[in-house]
């Protein structure tokens, strides 16, 4: 139901005339940027810090997780899941 509400909206923007150049600019974005990197199973996310080099030197820096596209057995299902590496070898213990 969502997809194809997105579909309609996308349908509509490219009908719209060419002068409102700032509603374009709004749906550019890719769809796998919207997607938040975040574990669904223990909601680990990226982390926040500074680079410190030699000099002392402070700058942000961000460190993202290893999250894989995995699909798991789920009452008897199998479902797309995003998943930390480290919740990946837990359930492969399991």
């Amino acid at each position: 139901m969502l997809i194809s509400e997105s579909y309609v909206v996308r349908d509509q923007w490219l009908m719209a005339d060419s002068a409102s150049t700032a509603l374009s600019h709004q749906h550019t974005t890719n769809r796998r940027e919207q997607i938040m990197a975040k574990c669904q199973k223990c909601g680990k996310g990226p982390l926040f810090g500074n680079n410190r080099p030699w000099s002392r030197k402070a700058t942000r820096h961000k460190w993202k997780i290893n999250i894989q596209k995995v699909k798991v057995l789920e009452n008897d299902r199998l479902v797309s899941r995003r998943l930390c590496t480290s919740c990946i070898r837990t359930l492969a213990k399991a």
